[in-house]
């Protein structure tokens, strides 16, 4: 008999951001968002950032028990901010940026929602879904400058602004804990090295599989929706799956630290 692991999520509904266990027990919606289309805690694990939606979205953050309040207030120029990030050490929140002259590129901010930066790249039109390194030094994102239609994943070095390519086609890219493994969504769900060495599917071939994963706290388990519609629990060194029949209504997970 597979054993659940213990660990609580948020994820998006249609009703906004739900907070349950792995178990389906507390469940509990996030008071005052009413939609939300990417979602991610903190480290600390008592705060979640969201993006309001799909289209024209903007960032906002939430203690889970009060109303949220808009992310950035500085004059970015931007049109819309999509699919926030925690770098594991809190400094900073990734996330794509749509400008007047972008479709969308890599820009990161502080927590408290100061020193909103462009990082890059310097050339592309579709460089988005960023996810950052524990450091905030890495950022994997994905880009169709390599391989249009597809978007391939790459690795960029923020200080240098340095990319590298690691896979031809991705969504969804996040960081393992420890960063030995960067997880992405292609159809199905897989795992690389940082060097671009190592790619493996960790779920069945012809099982497509939605955008939005996240990793364990431990590493141990990846959880993303399965094509069923169901969330389903992945673990990474054998690949069994667990699916989650109760979590029906529910989509782009993030794991509570």
């Amino acid at each position: 008999m597979s054993v659940i692991p213990q660990g609580t999520i948020a994820a998006t509904s249609p009703t906004g951001i739900v907070i349950v266990d792995l178990d389906g027990s507390n469940r509990r919606n996030v008071p005052g968002v009413a939609a939300a289309a990417w979602v991610d805690w903190n480290p600390a694990g008592d705060t979640l950032v969201f993006a309001s939606g799909d289209g024209e979205s903007w960032l906002y953050v939430t203690n889970t028990t009060g109303p949220p309040r808009r992310l950035i207030t500085d004059s970015t120029g931007l049109l819309s901010e999509y699919r926030p990030q925690y770098s594991r050490d809190g400094q900073w929140i990734y996330f794509s940026g749509h400008s007047y002259t972008r479709y969308q590129a890599v820009w990161r901010v502080r927590p408290n929602g100061s020193s909103p930066e462009f990082i890059g790249p310097v050339s592309g039109d579709n460089d988005g879904e960023v996810a950052p390194s524990s450091d905030g030094a890495r950022a994997a994102y994905v880009t169709n400058s390599c391989c249009y239609p597809d978007l391939g994943l790459f690795l960029m070095y923020v200080t240098t602004g340095v990319a590298d390519s690691l896979a031809p086609g991705a969504f969804s890219p996040r960081w393992s804990p420890g960063d030995s493994l960067i997880g992405f969504i292609f159809r199905g769900v897989f795992v690389v090295r940082p060097d671009g060495q190592g790619v493996r599917q960790i779920t069945p071939l012809g099982a497509n599989y939605y955008q939005g994963l996240d990793w364990s706290p431990t590493g141990e388990w990846m959880i993303a929706r399965g094509p069923s519609g169901h969330l389903e629990l992945i673990r990474v060194a054998d690949r069994l799956a667990i699916t989650l029949p109760y979590f029906t209504d529910l989509d782009r997970p993030a794991w509570r630290p």
